[in-house]
C-alpha cells in the first residue's frame, strides 16, 4: 500500500513485472485475468464430491451464519484430516 502511494500504480506495476522477469520462469503478468475458454459446468456444493484429480474429494458443508470461528475451522480441519484418507479407502472399494 505504502510503496504504491509512494511510486504510484504505474511505476509499482513496472518494477513488480522487472521482478518477476527476472525469476526467467515464462511468467506472464496480464493486466486482468484472461476470460475462461472452457465451459462452464455448474456443480452441486453441499456435501461429499469427487474431483477431476483421481485421489481427491470435496466437501461442501453450509454454514448459516456465514462465518465460522477459528477454533470450529481448526475442528473442521481435524475432521477432515482424520476422515479424509477413511473415506478415500471406502470409496475405492
Amino acid at each position: 500500500m505504502w510503496l504504491v502511494e509512494d511510486y504510484s500504480v504505474d511505476e509499482y506495476k513496472k518494477s513488480i513485472i522487472k521482478e518477476v522477469e527476472n525469476y526467467d520462469r515464462c511468467v506472464k503478468i496480464e493486466d486482468a485475468q484472461p476470460h475462461p475458454t472452457d465451459e462452464f459446468k455448474r456443480r452441486s456444493l453441499l456435501g461429499i464430491h469427487t474431483q477431476p484429480q483421481e485421489v481427491k474429494v470435496r466437501v461442501g458443508a453450509l454454514v448459516p451464519s456465514s462465518s465460522i470461528s477459528f477454533k470450529e475451522a481448526r475442528v473442521i480441519a481435524e475432521v477432515a484430516d482424520n476422515y479424509s484418507l477413511e473415506f478415500f479407502n471406502m470409496s475405492k472399494q
